[in-house]
């Protein structure tokens, strides 16, 4: 109960350290801050205790980017598919984030993506923004559902991962994760400590930029995060 009470402050603080770190070495360039972020990721799991299981990650070749398709439990689901995924990923996230004091200007400095979600033609800039400056660098990660899971359900998918890796041809990898919901449910302002679980699928290659072959990836795509959720469950 009482890591449960003192975790969520604790984990401000390291953020907040971890975006001071950031913004005080900025004149390198966004890869060199990779450490920076991983050893964030690594104390916030062990502050807010959790036990993370990883498979499929020999799937993934860490020299080449991808775009990575994730389902959405949990404000935790960001830290555990940073240690997770075994290449440096960058997460395409909703503008609100970035207008937090040192947080939202440490993640434009490392490379992370801000989206307007209330305003499509901006959203779609920051999109051909990123495809232009981030994306040959990093791995891109979208949550498709665009918004955390009300009850762990998987809800309708948005597009713009799919059109990220159509134009930019890189592969998509779906990601299924399980079990950040129970240790932070949205709403939710305690830690439970427990296991999550994260299963990386095998790359699905974007093949030719069709609105066809885009409706085809998304279905392809959240089958697999199924089938891995329900394997998961």
């Amino acid at each position: 109960m009482l890591r449960a009470l003192l975790a969520p402050p604790a984990i401000a603080l390291e953020t907040m350290v971890g975006g001071a770190t950031v913004l005080l070495t900025s004149p390198f360039t966004a890869r060199a801050h990779e450490p920076t972020i991983q050893a964030w990721a690594r104390t916030v799991l062990w502050t807010a205790g959790v036990e993370l299981s990883v498979s499929g990650a020999e799937s993934l070749d860490p020299s080449r980017p991808y775009v990575v398709i994730s389902n959405h439990q949990s404000h935790m689901d960001v830290p555990c598919l940073v240690r997770a995924l075994p290449l440096p990923v960058r997460f395409v996230a909703k503008r609100e984030l970035f207008l937090i004091p040192i947080f939202g200007p440490a993640m434009r400095k490392v490379g992370m993506v801000s989206v307007d979600r209330q305003h499509a033609e901006r959203a779609l800039a920051a999109l051909r923004e990123a495809q232009q400056t981030i994306a040959s660098r990093f791995s891109l990660l979208f949550f498709a559902e665009g918004t955390r899971s009300e009850d762990g359900s998987l809800g309708p998918f948005k597009k713009g991962g799919f059109v990220m890796a159509q134009n930019t041809g890189n592969p998509i990898v779906p990601v299924a994760i399980d079990g950040t919901r129970e240790r932070l449910p949205k709403g939710f302002h305690t830690l439970r400590p427990g296991p999550v679980r994260v299963t990386i699928g095998k790359p699905i290659e974007p093949g030719p930029n069709t609105l066809e072959r885009r409706d085809e990836l998304m279905a392809l795509t959240r089958a697999e995060i199924e089938r891995m959720l329900i394997r998961l469950s």
